[in-house]
């Protein structure tokens, strides 16, 4: 019996040995190899679908682009009292009563200028204004309005005013 117990202590011993070998060289190597290709070939997969998503960032960033200020045009100052003139010109039932200096703020891709206008008029001209230029003019956008009652001492009236703020963004002149 002796002699039986040895050899299946033997074989135990020699099947543990031989896992345990074939498990260090073999199994392990395997399984880190098959993990490797594995994300390699998700890289990959990424690499091939790259110039269609370089492709889809580049026209979304021109769309911001487009939104933020008509391509990022310069505007002056000068171009918003003509455009504003003419369309006083043209309905002759708006005032423009006081136009502030312009806010100019540089960010590191642009540079926002803030244009403050207050105007005087009937409600309902003034908002044909505010659509006149949201549609159909791009001299910038218009970043707020406020409604308000001024009161004309002189004449002891109330006259409804408009503050509008026009924002335009342009693209810092390089040197």
């Amino acid at each position: 019996m002796k002699k039986y117990k040895k050899r299946l202590y033997l074989v135990v011993t020699v099947f543990t040995f031989t896992l345990l070998l074939s498990w260090k060289m073999a199994i392990k190597p395997s399984i880190d190899l098959y993990s490797t290709i594995k994300h390699q070939q998700d890289q990959l997969e990424l690499l091939e679908n790259a110039p269609q998503q370089i492709a889809l960032l580049k026209r979304k960033l021109e769309l911001v682009e487009q939104q933020i200020g008509a391509a990022a045009t310069d505007i002056k100052q000068e171009q918003i009292i003509n455009e504003i003139s003419q369309y006083i010109n043209e309905t002759k039932q708006i005032d423009l009563c006081q136009l502030s200096p312009v806010h100019k703020q540089q960010s590191e891709n642009y540079i926002i200028q803030t244009f403050q206008l207050e105007l005087e008029g009937r409600f309902t001209q003034l908002v044909k204004l505010l659509q006149f230029f949201e549609k159909k003019k791009s001299i910038g956008k218009i970043a707020s309005t406020e409604f308000y009652l001024h009161n004309d001492r002189k004449n002891k009236t109330n006259k409804l005013r408009l503050r509008l703020y026009i924002q335009t963004f342009s693209k810092p002149t390089q040197l």
